[in-house]
């Protein structure tokens, strides 16, 4: 792969340090999730679900032997941002999301609940699952930040050293001993900010108010390294870098080997300086997990190509993450936003070539469910390539091989599993094929009611296509009943369904009908001026 018309000036540097990656044979870095602790039940939610979360997380990516993660990053493990709400309450089955993490290629969940402790301490209940084997582990830790948290963090080691299969060095084990008094109050407000943080992160929106949460921590507990780094990174979420950098350099003077501190440098930096100042926070922040340096400046590259613009970024963005694949082959992220990179090229056969080279590998049932997605939406890319070049064999010819691999990918998302059937019905009907179509659809299952509009519009067209009239007017009055009812309740209806109604009645030559459902299918312009 060609490198950047501008290669940054470290790249010598970076390419070097390749060599102090883990060895070949080093063992795969473990995929751990730790989820919100929820309230037992009965009781209130005070925030410390959250906030024991957050301590875990980060004694969790201490330790090299596990992966560099936090459940920021798997929020959408939850259907909806009311659902994680709902979980951080104590309303949702404490393993309802276990099968959305373990799509993701989770191989480790952590979870519990927080339980009343003697006075005004606390208890926290956590459970470890193997989300591959199904083996569950229990263990009862006290939750007491006036005594500076350290049985917790104490009674953490031995569990994630087991897990991990190895254990922390001395150096960490001596950092999660060191003790870190926060009154409760702040505990608990520090919960809260995490937690409204992450509910905000899976609706996609940053309301300002959970700062409000973690500034007052804060000056309940300045001198609280995870008081200083929550409020470091909600103000990095907000667009306010120039203090998160101040409050990260202070968390790291409490405590120099919070991991997710040194994070917050290294991109910040990298972000408002530039690689050679970043870099000697990446390889801190290595030594610190103990881990080789090449997951460490596979992070580099992978933020590098999440910076990258202009009419050149698609090109620069597949170098650094190509960059980043081979320098943390482990790590399924980059190699899965390269083959978007690629396909945005249409570098089809190089994306399929990449997904190739790692199924033949990769033993994870998880993560061969996940490549095999991508696989078969690269698939689905190339089909939209081939339509826009009017170039229907290649669309259908695509489409088919995306089909294939849902066939053999018993796992594979029931939304992506539709829509590759659906769109090859489409491409048959328009290549002159609707009894094939017809096949296609009629093997295609909708879960929800737009789906079924979609499939039932299509449909219509192909039976009318195929000179089965009335069962086309059935179909297509039956359809178009039910988007009159779905507009009636404000749910939108989808341009494809209008279109294929409005080809549909044209076929049956009903032309007004067809002409009222082509403007319903034009997206309407208002006029500026009114």
């Amino acid at each position: 792969m060609s490198f950047p018309r501008r290669a940054a000036p470290l790249a010598v540097l970076l390419a070097c340090l390749v060599l102090l990656a883990a060895p070949p044979g080093a063992r795969a870095a473990l995929r751990a999730v730790v989820l919100p602790l929820q309230p037992a039940p009965g009781a209130p939610v005070e925030g410390f679900g959250a906030a024991v979360q957050n301590i875990v997380e980060n004694a969790l990516v201490l330790h090299g032997g596990f992966e560099e993660t936090f459940f920021l990053n798997y929020t959408e493990a939850f259907d909806s941002a009311g659902d994680l709400q709902a979980y951080i309450g104590g309303q949702r089955a404490a393993e309802s999301p276990l099968p959305g993490l373990a799509r993701r290629g989770v191989r480790l969940a952590l979870g519990g609940t927080v339980e009343p402790g003697s006075g005004t301490t606390r208890q926290a209940r956590l459970w470890l699952k193997d989300l591959e084997t199904g083996e569950r582990s229990e263990i009862l830790l006290p939750v007491d930040p006036l005594a500076g948290l350290t049985g917790l963090r104490s009674g953490l080691i031995p569990l994630l050293e087991q897990a991990a299969g190895r254990p922390f060095n001395p150096a960490q084990a001596k950092a999660l001993r060191r003790p870190e008094i926060l009154p409760m109050k702040a505990f608990s407000l520090l919960g809260h900010a995490y937690a409204s943080y992450l509910v905000s992160t899976r609706a996609r929106i940053r309301p300002p108010f959970r700062l409000s949460f973690s500034a007052r921590a804060l000056e309940l507990a300045p001198n609280s390294a995870t008081a200083l780094n929550m409020h470091g990174w909600l103000l990095h979420a907000s667009g306010d870098d120039a203090p998160a950098l101040t409050l990260f350099r202070k968390a790291l003077d409490r405590d120099p080997s919070l991991v997710d501190a040194l994070d917050g440098m290294a991109r910040l930096t990298l972000d408002r300086s530039g690689q050679e100042q970043a870099l000697p926070w990446v390889l801190r922040k290595t030594r610190t997990r103990d881990e080789g340096v090449g997951p460490g400046l596979a992070r580099v590259h992978h933020h590098l190509a999440g910076m990258a613009k202009g009419s050149d970024r698609n090109r620069v963005a597949a170098w650094h993450l190509n960059k980043a694949t081979v320098l943390d082959p482990a790590w399924d992220r980059p190699l899965l936003e390269l083959t978007l990179a690629l396909s945005r090229m249409e570098r089809f056969e190089d994306a399929r070539r990449a997904l190739d080279k790692r199924l033949a590998r990769e033993k994870s049932p998880a993560l061969r469910t996940r490549y095999l997605e991508q696989m078969a939406l690269v698939r689905l890319w190339e089909s939209q390539a081939a339509q826009r070049e009017k170039k229907t064999p290649q669309r259908v010819q695509a489409l088919e091989q995306a089909v294939e691999l849902a066939a053999v990918t018993p796992g594979m998302a029931r939304d992506l599993r539709w829509r590759v059937r659906y769109e090859l019905a489409d491409a048959l009907c328009a290549g002159g094929e609707p009894g094939r179509a017809a096949q296609e659809l009629s093997a295609a299952e909708a879960a929800n009611q737009t789906e079924q509009l979609l499939q039932n519009a299509l449909m219509a067209f192909c039976l009318a296509r195929s000179g089965r009239s009335a069962e086309a007017r059935a179909l297509a009055w039956e359809t178009l009943s039910a988007t009159a009812e779905q507009e009636r309740r404000r749910d939108p209806v989808p341009r494809r369904a209008y279109e294929s109604l409005g080809r549909a009645f044209d076929a049956l030559d009903r032309q007004e009908l067809a002409r009222i459902m082509e403007r319903h299918a034009t997206p309407h312009i208002p006029d500026p001026a009114k």
